[in-house]
C-alpha cells in the first residue's frame, strides 16, 4: 500500500535528520570518538538504505496500477531513455 511506504519513508527520513543532528552536535562539540563516529555513520548509512528501499518499491507498486501507455509516459517523466536506463544525472536515483 502507497500509503504505508511513504508512510514508512517519512518515518525513516525524520529519523535520517534526528540521526545527522546528533551527529553534527557532537562533531562540532568535539565530543565523537572515532569508534562512535564509526557506529552512528554506519546508522546512517542503514536508514538511508532503507529510505531508498522504500523509495523504489513505491515506484514498483506505482507501475502495478497503471496501463502500457501511462507506464511509457511515467518512464519518459522519470527519465527513463529508450533503452530503459534510468538517467542518473537527472533525478539522483
Amino acid at each position: 500500500d502507497l500509503r504505508c511506504m511513504r508512510a514508512e519513508a517519512t518515518r525513516l527520513g525524520k529519523r535520517f535528520v534526528e540521526l545527522e543532528a546528533e551527529l553534527d552536535s557532537l562533531f562540532a562539540e568535539g565530543k565523537i570518538a572515532p569508534a562512535d563516529l564509526e557506529k552512528r555513520i554506519q546508522e546512517l548509512a542503514s536508514v538511508r538504505g532503507k529510505i531508498r528501499i522504500a523509495h523504489l518499491k513505491a515506484h514498483l507498486a506505482q507501475r502495478k496500477t497503471l496501463t502500457t501507455d501511462q507506464i511509457q509516459k511515467y518512464d519518459t517523466l522519470r527519465g527513463y531513455g529508450v533503452s530503459g536506463e534510468h538517467d542518473l544525472h537527472h533525478h539522483g536515483h
